[in-house]
C-alpha cells in the first residue's frame, strides 16, 4: 500500500498483519514466561492484583504485556 509522506514523496507501508485469538493467547504466553516466569493467566492475575513493584522497568514490561489482554480493555 503506497501513502504520501510529509514532504508528499509517496512511500510504500507495508499492510497490517492480524492475529488469530490463538495466535494473539500463544504470544501472551510466551512473553508472561520469559518476561515474568508464569503463565499468562498467572501474570495477569497478579497484575490485576497489584503485585508487580512499580519500577520504571517493570511498568513498562508488566503494562505491555497486560494491555495485550482482552480483559485489560474491559476493567
Amino acid at each position: 500500500m503506497a501513502t504520501k509522506s510529509e514532504n508528499m514523496e509517496e512511500i510504500e507501508v507495508p499492510e497490517p498483519i492480524f492475529l488469530t485469538k490463538e495466535e494473539s493467547a500463544a504470544i501472551r504466553e510466551r512473553e508472561a514466561r520469559e518476561k515474568f516466569g508464569m503463565s499468562a493467566e498467572e501474570f495477569f492475575e497478579a497484575w490485576k492484583a497489584g503485585k508487580f513493584d512499580d519500577t520504571q522497568t517493570n511498568h513498562v514490561r508488566s503494562i505491555g504485556l497486560a494491555m495485550s489482554f482482552p480483559e485489560y480493555w474491559e476493567l
